[in-house]
């Protein structure tokens, strides 16, 4: 469960790893969350079977795909004679440069955090450069970019215009990347999702619901 102080309504999300989070106003004092399940049973099983549907999880190990800028790179664990791991790309690669000595300490879920990690600084620039561009084309100042690996949603706008992006988008095209960007800048000036708020959006962005509808069908592929 999850309290916004600019929420007015009661909202679900489900998340990759089958999370459900139910977003409530703040003010709110008493919530039947039961009874908010029970009403959205038919919406919790469309997703349920939409996730369970995706491909597997990566392994993370020679020949996992991963997704740069909407391009396939595909993962190359390299032993060599160096002292630390390290991550970088090569054309159609990310190659993971691993220790021969201490290759054995490298499990799938400390291959996980490096890349994320490695997204992370692939990702700052990009958003950085990106976030420069649309708010002097919206004239809004956000307070500071923040960025965070996040499995149930791709942005978020604090109210003290804090404007936190997910890593993971990064493996999306500019062009969706830019609307998840103006999308935030938005809240803003409209801190909802109101008629305004959308009228807002659309100043500046031509298609929200083809950006929306890219990230819906091609979650599974750029997360990891």
């Amino acid at each position: 469960m999850k309290k916004s102080k600019r929420r007015r309504t009661i909202s679900l999300s489900y998340s990759i790893d089958h999370e459900i989070t139910i977003h409530i106003p703040y003010s709110l004092k008493a919530v039947d969350y039961n009874a908010i399940l029970t009403d959205k049973t038919r919406w919790i099983r469309k997703q349920y079977d939409r996730v369970s549907g995706l491909p597997p999880s990566k392994t993370f190990k020679t020949g996992d795909v991963f997704y740069y800028l909407d391009e396939p790179k595909v993962l190359r664990i390299l032993l060599e004679t160096r002292h630390d791991l390290k991550l970088e790309l090569s054309g159609r690669y990310i190659d993971v440069k691993v220790p021969i000595e201490t290759r054995d300490r490298y499990t799938p879920r400390d291959l996980r955090k490096h890349l994320v990690s490695f997204y992370n600084h692939l990702a700052h620039d990009i958003f950085e450069d990106r976030l420069f561009v649309w708010s002097q084309m919206m004239e809004l100042a956000p307070n500071r970019l923040r960025l965070r690996a996040m499995s149930s949603r791709w942005g978020s706008c604090s109210s003290s215009g804090d404007i936190c992006l997910n890593v993971f988008l990064v493996g999306a095209p500019i062009w969706v990347i830019d609307y998840v960007i103006v999308h935030e800048l938005a809240h803003l000036q409209h801190m909802n999702h109101s008629k305004q708020f959308w009228q807002f959006v659309e100043r500046f962005y031509d298609n929200p619901k083809k950006a929306t509808r890219w990230l819906r069908d091609n979650q599974s592929k750029i997360w990891f």
